[in-house]
């Protein structure tokens, strides 16, 4: 027969009768440490035998333990069964726990939130340790003093943490060095590009706007100014969001990536994502709607071909992305990495197919369909990076594209498997911040979210990118080594 369950409640300890023969010997002190700081967090099983006797069959240890903490009663589920079904049950829940196994990176993950307390959970230190040490450098029991462990950072560049600093100093050295490259990913954008807030591009905005106020004598709406006395900067986009950062696209391809993985961008925009994944070795396809973006591109590549700087060369195509993904071969591709429209916070076109001419709910359909289209073209097994940040609208609601980003991943069979912050300098946000705070309480803006996927798999496309290299080609490393640590960056 099987088991029927009667009720839970209160029973005092006194009235419970351990399970005789029960084999398992528990740690009582752990499941003490557990009780001290989680409370009893699940019932005791307990049989109501015919004589009226409560047997434990589930939790004979929790309830040691629970006793020598000083409590009186416990929290029971009470069954009613034959006792050949409860020899049955004692056995399963001690034995079925111990078949199953360990996914060691959801572990890692989720020691991480103790933030190195682990009281209760029956870990400790040195468990986590072992547990995050690099296979080569498990297994030694007497450790050479002389011998440093490498540190995260010569390991991966940088550490892999959750929050990326852009405004460190070897991150500015690193994009000083790949820009020296000739990397101009700003070229192309600049014509019928248009910014839904120029103040949030323009540090001078403000005070552009006040010297034409002084020197008309009256104030000035934002339209007037803007349609009337704006001066662009020349150099605005360099400064903006809209340039890809060519150190987080080495870190995506180098971490997430396998060598010589094909890598699939369906926001291709400027070039460096491109040109990033041709020095490192990774084919590369992108698509953009704009054929003028696309030619800078590809003039782009020419040049990089020319110097002998390609170990691939990337392919731009020209067209709507929506259609693009759609031809796609299957399961063609080892990598997505690509960073859409932040809605209309800059209209690259006019043509009624940019996403970021879109409304919301336009965009977010249409947007969907294109992160679909990727993910079919993705293998098991493999990563996908979505670069976003949030953008407010003309009214000044702020519309959370990062949500949007996870809801159409998710309904294309991706699963969200981590994430970054990626800090960047103030730009103009220093200029505004005090005057929107004080108006709005609004705060200044200043990360973009790193969104990290992955089709499949983590432990199996983790061991496709395999071991994470550091090295540069040749040829990149010497044109690195020219460039002037001490020198004012240059974007």
């Amino acid at each position: 027969m099987t088991a029927v369950y009667v009720e839970t409640r209160e029973i005092p300890i006194s009235d419970l009768t351990r399970f005789p023969g029960n084999a398992k010997r528990g740690s009582v002190e752990d499941i003490r440490a557990s009780i001290r700081r989680s409370g009893q967090y699940r019932s005791l099983v307990v049989r109501l035998c015919d004589d009226g006797a409560l047997v434990v069959l589930a939790g004979n240890h929790t309830m040691d333990a629970l006793a020598a903490e000083g409590y009186e009663t416990a929290r029971c589920e009470i069954n009613t069964c034959d006792e050949q079904t409860a020899r049955r049950i004692n056995l399963a829940d001690n034995r079925l726990a111990e078949l199953g196994e360990y996914d060691n990176d959801d572990l890692a993950v989720l020691l991480s939130y103790m933030d190195g307390d682990y009281e209760g959970t029956g870990y400790t230190e040195d468990d986590v340790e072992k547990l995050i040490t690099p296979p080569d450098l498990d297994g030694l029991d007497e450790p050479d003093e002389d011998v440093e462990k490498p540190s995260l950072a010569d390991r991966f560049l940088i550490p892999p943490f959750d929050v990326l600093d852009s405004r460190s100093g070897w991150w500015r050295t690193r994009k000083k060095q790949w820009l020296s490259l000739g990397i101009r990913s700003e070229v192309g954008r600049g014509d019928g590009l248009a910014f839904s807030d120029l103040s949030m591009i323009d540090p001078n905005y403000y005070r552009k706007k006040s010297e034409v106020e002084q020197t008309l004598g009256r104030g000035l709406t934002h339209s007037e100014f803007e349609a009337e006395h704006y001066v662009p900067m020349e150099t605005s986009l360099r400064s903006g969001t809209s340039v890809f950062d060519p150190v987080l696209c080495e870190l995506a391809y180098r971490w997430f990536c396998p060598s010589g993985g094909t890598v699939v961008d369906p926001f291709a925009g400027g070039s460096v994502r491109g040109l990033v994944a041709g020095i490192l070795g990774r084919p590369y396809l992108g698509n953009d709607l704009r054929p003028e973006q696309i030619e800078s591109n590809r003039e782009q590549r020419d040049e990089f071909v020319q110097r002998r700087l390609l170990a691939a060369d990337p392919v731009w195509t020209i067209g709507d992305s929506a259609d693009w993904v759609t031809v796609l071969e299957p399961e063609s591709a080892d990598m997505v990495l690509t960073c859409p429209p932040y809605y209309s916070l800059e209209q690259y076109s006019s043509n009624p197919a940019d996403l970021s001419t879109m409304t919301h709910a336009d965009f977010d359909a249409a947007y969907a369909r294109i992160i679909a289209g990727a993910a079919r073209a993705l293998r098991n097994d493999r990563y996908a990076v979505i670069v976003v940040g949030d953008a407010r609208d003309s009214k000044g609601a702020l519309h959370d594209l990062r949500g949007a980003t996870i809801r159409a991943a998710a309904a294309a069979g991706l699963t969200y498997a981590s994430g970054a912050v990626l800090v960047t300098l103030a730009g103009s946000a220093a200029v505004m911040a005090g005057n929107v705070f004080t108006a709005t309480r609004g705060l200044g803006r200043v990360h973009q979210d790193v969104l990290v996927f992955c089709k499949g798999s983590r432990s199996a496309a983790a061991q496709a990118c395999g071991d994470v290299s550091t090295h540069l080609p040749e040829d990149i490393e010497g044109a690195f080594a020219e460039v002037d640590e001490t020198a004012d960056d240059a974007a």
